[in-house]
Parts: structure tokens; C-alpha cells; sequence
């Protein structure tokens, strides 16, 4: 009974796989100095999902950089939220996480229903070349998350750091301060990068939903913003509302040694929190 906390937390960490997505939501993304905020993991469809309990075995990377430099998101291993995170001086603070791989095998109608959902559309054709379509696929797949907090209305940089996450999202503008449009909006363009491995990453597909008002069910899924990265890994999103957003992406490889799995797969999220000023 003792291993339980854990072993959920290594079992909803696999879920993501079946193509549900994977964010970072700490508790305010605009705390005020000296705050202490909880940093929740969290697992689902469509914005809408369940808390990760901490787990030590899977974390790579759980660090936040703020204006006094890298610090430790600590917390207990199995538990929720799986991290904290102390707000010492006004600025950005950067949160990423970067999980070890795993290994999954998948039926091939949810391998085919996953990648259609999330734009692989090179990894579906290769499987239909291979002759592979009605086969299980076998995945090997890690998660990168990010969220950006601004405390005090001052910073102007340190919204753009780049963490050296595998799959990873960086806006191009400070996201707290982007100019509504009218009273029925959306917000000035978003720019953001999409890079893999530090290398910008062309025609993969972002995804973007709000947080707070997330789509309920599979026919409101025309919400769900979606734009392809040109060839710098760029995209520009236009947020028709405010609130809490996630922005997410999927990269897929083929593995030259097939012995363990067929492809492996690299997911991104990032969430922030943007607003229309009086």
C-alpha cells in the first residue's frame, strides 16, 4: 500500500500516450513577491484533466529560472502537487519540467486516431508504406511542459528564456501584455517558437486551448486554436479570450534500431495567463 501514490503517478504519466495532453498549471501565474505557489501536473483531453502526483523516477528536469538565477521545484514523491515554487524577487519566472522515456504499445485504430488528432501525418503515410497501418505501434515517449509566472508589472524580459527542454515552446512577445483588440477581441497575434532539441522545427502542429473555458466534449473541439510551424518553427496565434492558455505540440521520429520500439515521440506544453487591461 505504501508504493500506491507512486505507482499512480508512473500509470497516469503513461496515459498522455493515448494521445491526451500533458501541462504544468501552478496555482497564480501573477503571485505576488515572497509568494509561495503550488506547481500541479496535470493530464488530459482537451484542457480538461487530473493532477500528476510527483514522481522521482520520471523527472529529468523540474526547475524554474527566475531573476535570482535556477531554482529546484521541490515536493513529495507521490504526492500532489508535485511541485513548489517560492516567488523571491519581482520579474519572469520561466517553470519547465522534462520527463524521462517511456514505452507504450498501442492498438493500431488508437495509434491511427493519435496521429491523425495531432497532425503526424508523415509517421501515418510511413506506417502505410510499411504496410504497417493495421499492426500495434510500439512508442517510446517523454513529456516537456512549461509555464511562465510574472511577478510585478515591471519585467519587460526573461518571458523568452529558453530552457533546453527536447520538444520546447517559447513565445515571441511577453504574453502579459498583449493588446486587446476591440470588445470583441481576439488579442494582438502571439508569435511562438517550436523548436526540438534547440533546432527550430518546421511543419509540426500547435495546438491551443483555454484553460478556463475549455471545450466539453469532441464537438466543440473546433475551439481548439491550430496552426503549422513555418520553416523557422514559428506560428502565430490570435487568442480570442482571456484567461489561462495552453499551447501544445507532438514530434514524432522513426527508430532506425526497431529491437524496442517502432518511433518515439516528444510532447510539448506551454501555459500562461493573459488578460485585457482596463
Amino acid at each position: 500500500m505504501k508504493r500506491l501514490p507512486a505507482l499512480l503517478a508512473t500509470a497516469l504519466l503513461s496515459l498522455p500516450v493515448l494521445a491526451h495532453d500533458f501541462w504544468m498549471r501552478p496555482g497564480n501565474y501573477r503571485p505576488a513577491k515572497d509568494a509561495l505557489i503550488e506547481v500541479g501536473l496535470y493530464v488530459g483531453d482537451l484542457g480538461i484533466g487530473e493532477a500528476v502526483p510527483r514522481s522521482e523516477e520520471r523527472i529529468v528536469q523540474f526547475a524554474a529560472m527566475t531573476p535570482d538565477g535556477e531554482k529546484k521545484l521541490l515536493g513529495r514523491d507521490g504526492l500532489a502537487p508535485a511541485g513548489y515554487l517560492r516567488t523571491s524577487s519581482d520579474g519572469f519566472y520561466v517553470l519547465g519540467f522534462q520527463s524521462s522515456p517511456a514505452f507504450v504499445t498501442l492498438p493500431p485504430t488508437t495509434f491511427v486516431s493519435y496521429l491523425e488528432e495531432r497532425g503526424l501525418d508523415a509517421v501515418r503515410q510511413l506506417r502505410a508504406t510499411r504496410g504497417e497501418s493495421d499492426q500495434p505501434a510500439r512508442e517510446l515517449y517523454s513529456r516537456s511542459s512549461k509555464a511562465i509566472l510574472k511577478v510585478g508589472e515591471q519585467a519587460a524580459s526573461g518571458f523568452e528564456r529558453a530552457l533546453g527542454l527536447a520538444l520546447e515552446l517559447t513565445p515571441g512577445k511577453d504574453p502579459y501584455v498583449l493588446p486587446w483588440n476591440g470588445p470583441e477581441g481576439p488579442f494582438e497575434r502571439l508569435p511562438l517558437q517550436l523548436t526540438f532539441r534547440g533546432v527550430p522545427l518546421a511543419g509540426a502542429l500547435v495546438r491551443a486551448i483555454n484553460l478556463d473555458d475549455p471545450p466539453r466534449e469532441e464537438r466543440d473541439a473546433q475551439r481548439v486554436l491550430q496552426a503549422r510551424s513555418d520553416a523557422e518553427g514559428r506560428v502565430w496565434l490570435s487568442l480570442p479570450s482571456e484567461g489561462r492558455w495552453m499551447v501544445a505540440a507532438v514530434h514524432m521520429l522513426s527508430l532506425e534500431d526497431r529491437s524496442q520500439a517502432d518511433f518515439e515521440s516528444f510532447w510539448a506544453s506551454l501555459t500562461f495567463e493573459v488578460r485585457r487591461k482596463p
